[in-house]
């Protein structure tokens, strides 16, 4: 997927959001679909992101950090709400999967 920013500040953070809406990503990755944009100008916006309580960043085991979407009503921050990321070794994408009620997973791993 390749994602070309026409100039407009807003339209590229939208871009950028929608990135992020169905998995955990990279900052390589969002590199990588937005070839036109620097790499600061793409680190400044995960950051601003971030600190604002729409993406959190994940440690997934993979040693590369990775960032998603923060729930609807929720802030993301460690000391409130912590949560589980699966990471598929088989597929190598990372799922966040946020506030669930119980103590069994809410996912089935295949046999």
């Amino acid at each position: 997927m390749e994602w070309v920013i026409n100039g407009d500040y807003e339209e590229a953070r939208h871009q950028k959001f929608d990135l992020l809406f169905d998995r955990a990503v990279a900052l390589t990755e969002i590199e990588n679909a937005f070839v036109k944009a620097d790499r600061a100008t793409l680190s400044r916006t995960i950051m601003t992101f971030e600190t604002s309580g729409i993406v959190h960043q994940i440690h997934d085991g993979t040693r590369i950090p990775k960032y998603a979407l923060c729930e609807v009503g929720y802030n993301c921050e460690i000391d409130q709400d912590l949560h589980i990321h699966f990471h598929c070794t088989h597929c190598d994408e990372t799922v966040c999967y946020g506030h669930f009620t119980g103590h069994r997973l809410p996912f089935c791993l295949p046999q």
